[in-house]
């Protein structure tokens, strides 16, 4: 019997190779990842990696954000897995979150932290986090970093140099300065950034922590400046009280398997 598959053969296994090394790259930098990033982290030539890209997206594996540059895993990549990560984070979780951003209407977003970084683990279809926002060299300026080295007696350390990157003109880059707004986080425990890491845009972050108080996980709201200024004591408030709903849920947000995606959404049909 002839003209039926033969099956993978020349130079195919490489190239599935380069793909789902693609997916991982996307996977552990989070929503936001640049060609080029990936083509220098893979030492990729440009061409091919645009190449994979456009495939990928294509097959509806990634995604291309709609309002930031930079990629993320799509919602093929979801069916692959059996659920989403809501629905892997645990019903409960999702119903938390759910309500979050009915009674707000802002994104809502969970991070879990190690001892010097941190990952989304459920990200907003709405708004989001690229991976540049929380790289380690811009701790400083998100408020789901800030979180971070505020729960460290040795911050200075956990910076990827001595001087700050001015992300924006409000952007805090004056370490003393940063030790003061890390104090008073400590003091009222939430982080708030104002235009620091984007224009217009504006992030709350409240912490959730385990039984010995160690900073395990942020949960946060987004939104324009304006809104997050305006409504801040409310916003806090909310977040606060879904922050104690979460808390006895941590383990369900730390599984491997919720750290592993930050599902993108489904390109525009």
């Amino acid at each position: 019997m002839t003209g039926g598959p033969t099956g993978i053969t020349g130079r195919q296994p490489q190239a599935i190779r380069t793909a789902l090394a693609v997916l991982r790259a996307v996977a552990r930098a989070g929503p936001g990842i640049t060609a080029r990033q990936i083509s220098t982290e893979l030492d990729l030539p440009p061409a091919t990696t645009y190449r994979v890209l456009n495939l990928l997206v294509g097959e509806e594996y990634l995604v291309r954000l709609p309002d930031l540059r930079g990629f993320a895993l799509g919602a093929r990549l979801a069916e692959l897995v059996g659920m989403s990560i809501e629905q892997n984070a645990d019903g409960q979780v999702t119903s938390v979150v759910a309500d979050l951003r009915a009674s707000t209407g802002l994104a809502v977003t969970i991070a879990t932290y190690t001892d010097d970084s941190a990952q989304i683990v459920v990200c907003d279809p709405g708004r989001p986090v690229p991976a540049d926002d929380l790289a380690i060299g811009n701790l400083h300026a998100s408020a789901i970093g800030r979180l971070l080295l505020a729960s460290s007696p040795v911050w200075r350390d956990l910076l990827a140099k001595p001087t700050l990157n001015r992300l924006t003109p409000k952007t805090i880059v004056d370490p003393d300065r940063l030790g003061t707004e890390l104090a008073r986080i400590r003091d009222d425990e939430h982080a708030v950034q104002i235009e620091e890491v984007h224009l217009g845009l504006a992030c709350i972050a409240v912490p959730i922590n385990d039984g010995a108080g160690r900073l395990r996980a942020g949960l946060t709201v987004s939104a324009g400046a304006a809104v997050v200024e305006r409504g801040l004591v409310g916003l806090v408030t909310q977040l606060r009280a879904a922050a104690a709903d979460l808390r006895p849920l941590l383990p369900r947000l730390e599984r491997p398997a919720v750290r592993e995606f930050s599902f993108g959404v489904r390109a525009p049909q």
